[in-house]
């Protein structure tokens, strides 16, 4: 039987992949709102502990995914999304649901990578992330986010967030 949550989730997820697909974007409009619901039902089904589980659960999404996010590797809207599927479902179904994201991400990069035959551009670009990863004091003179380093590798990461989150959903 599906819970409250998971049914608003599910929704939410439908939702912000269809507009990752057609428009390259997870909108602030949707994930607020379910962020904002999630915790009002955590204050109804828990008092304060059911709204510190729904806050650790979102920090656990924005802890997971900020690395990722400085270094390019996806969007904000990407970011805020595991931030309310946490606060949704909790920093333990969150951590599960991030591992499986990216195994799932990728796996959908390697595929990328094989049919576009960009191997060696990937490599290209793995050695300057861990360059700049070991470089931290000179963090400000790098554009982490910039078109350059993958625009030719990008996806709309909201597939992976979307197929990770239901595997952990659906295996209870």
């Amino acid at each position: 039987m599906w819970s409250t949550t998971d049914v608003i989730l599910l929704l939410l997820l439908a939702i912000c992949l269809f507009t990752d697909l057609r428009e390259g974007k997870i909108y602030n409009k949707h994930t607020f709102p379910v962020f904002l619901l999630a915790l009002t039902l955590s204050v109804i089904e828990g008092g304060l502990p059911g709204l510190k589980f729904s806050f650790l659960g979102a920090a656990a999404g924005l802890v997971i995914m900020l690395v990722p996010y400085l270094l390019g590797g996806m969007g904000a809207g990407d970011v805020k999304l595991v931030m309310v599927i946490g606060a949704l479902k909790g920093a333990g179904f969150t951590l599960q649901a991030a591992l499986a994201t990216f195994i799932v991400g990728g796996l959908i990069a390697a595929v990328l990578i094989t049919y576009r035959r960009q191997w060696l551009q990937t490599f290209s670009r793995l050695k300057e992330i861990i360059f700049l990863l070991f470089v931290i004091p000179t963090y400000k003179k790098y554009n982490y986010g910039s078109p350059a380093l993958h625009a030719d590798f990008s996806f709309p990461y909201g597939i992976a967030i979307t197929a990770g989150t239901l595997i952990v959903l659906l295996m209870g």
